[in-house]
Formats: C-alpha cells, structure tokens, sequence
C-alpha cells in the first residue's frame, strides 16, 4: 500500500482511494487526503523517535486473534527477510569452511 503524503491544503479531508494496481505480485494502493497525510507523517515521525534505521516492528495484540507485527521498513532499506536471507548464506559459507577443516556444526 502507498500512502501519498499530499500536502494538507490541497488534500481533501476525507481519505481517497487515487490508485489501485493489482498483478501477480500483489495490490497496490495511493490513498490521497488530510487524514492519510496526518497517519502517514505521524508513523514517520514514530519511526524516527523510536530509532528506527532500517525498519521498526510494532506489536499489537487482539483479545480475540492473537499477535500481530506491523513492520515498517524504509524503502530503499532491506527487509527482516532479506537480512535473514543474507545471514542464512553466510551461515552455510561458514559451516562449509568449517568442514572443509574438518569442524562439524549442527
């Protein structure tokens, strides 16, 4: 989903569905309005005051369906499953050199 920061004064203060694209890989959404604005900035802003460098998680919980993760990652940044993929490869270089000395790892 795209959330389109539209300055204040132009944006309607309803929230307006501007875009929608959908193909195999998945739905894209440009929502347009003050409201979207003010949730957007507002989002950035915690991202920032809580440290966030790459991406942030926030956790919420629903009496009634668990734990959700909502994740937040800048755009040009690299997701928890691409750092994860990365490490992962390193891993498997390391035991492999490990063998090679004749270390075994589980």
């Amino acid at each position: 989903m795209t959330l389109n920061l539209t300055s204040c004064e132009d944006a309607p203060p309803e929230v307006l569905l501007k875009e929608l694209h959908v193909d195999e890989h998945g739905t894209e959404m440009t929502f347009v309005g003050s409201a979207v604005r003010i949730f957007a900035e507002g989002l950035v802003e915690q991202f920032l005051k809580d440290g966030g460098v790459n991406y942030i998680e926030w956790h919420m919980h629903r009496a009634d369906e668990g734990w959700f993760t909502l994740t937040m990652q800048r755009r040009r940044g690299v997701s928890p499953g691409q750092l994860a993929a990365e490490r992962l490869v390193e891993i498997t270089h390391f035991k492999a050199l490990l063998a090679q000395h004749g270390i075994g790892v589980d």
